[in-house]
């Protein structure tokens, strides 16, 4: 009998993200609320996927989210969640399972990353790309559909062309003098 092991990343700010983001680091992005409830609904809804997330051998940073409905002109805020799985996972099986909780959640889409590209996985199967690049810039960020935030700062995944600077999903930057030896041509 397979026991999973539950880790929140309690504490982590969007410098764990971003380190998670670096390191290529497949994930989901999602929530259960829905802008058409009431606050209590979302609440038991969100009470849900925390129940089911702690069934499954994945760790979890919470976030808040922002997320344009289609015919919304203001993004709505919600509990969300960013999802990786355990190490033996592919990325494959982690899309699937971001298919199946987008389902379950009754969501418009989910966002994942597979290890070098951000999409998001619509209702209609489809898939959107979203880019690799992480931003926090706020005038990019206001430009797209939606975002995450951590500690009142925003974050969200968009093109080179949108955020040419910003960082690059699955690029480990040097983080030690070592490191950056190593590195020199």
């Amino acid at each position: 009998m397979f026991i999973a092991e539950i880790i929140i990343e309690a504490g982590a700010g969007p410098s764990r993200i971003l380190h998670h983001i670096q390191n290529g680091t497949p994930f989901l992005t999602l929530s259960a609320f829905k802008d058409t409830l009431p606050h209590e609904e979302n609440i038991q809804r969100d009470a849900r996927l925390k129940h089911i997330l702690r069934g499954l051998p994945v760790s979890y940073i919470p976030t808040e989210g922002e997320y344009t409905m289609k015919g919304a002109t203001e993004p709505s805020p919600e509990l969300s969640y960013f999802v990786m799985p355990a190490k033996e996972w592919s990325p494959q099986s982690l899309e699937m399972l971001g298919r199946k909780l987008r389902s379950v959640l009754d969501q418009e889409s989910v966002v994942y990353g597979d290890g070098d590209t951000v999409w998001l996985l619509m209702s209609n199967g489809s898939k959107y790309k979203l880019g690799n690049r992480i931003t926090y810039r706020p005038k990019i960020i206001d430009t797209l559909g939606g975002s995450s935030k951590m500690k009142n700062r925003k974050f969200s995944f968009t093109t080179y062309q949108k955020a040419p600077g910003a960082a690059v999903y699955g690029e480990r930057l040097p983080t030690k003098k070592l490191d950056r030896v190593r590195n020199l041509p």
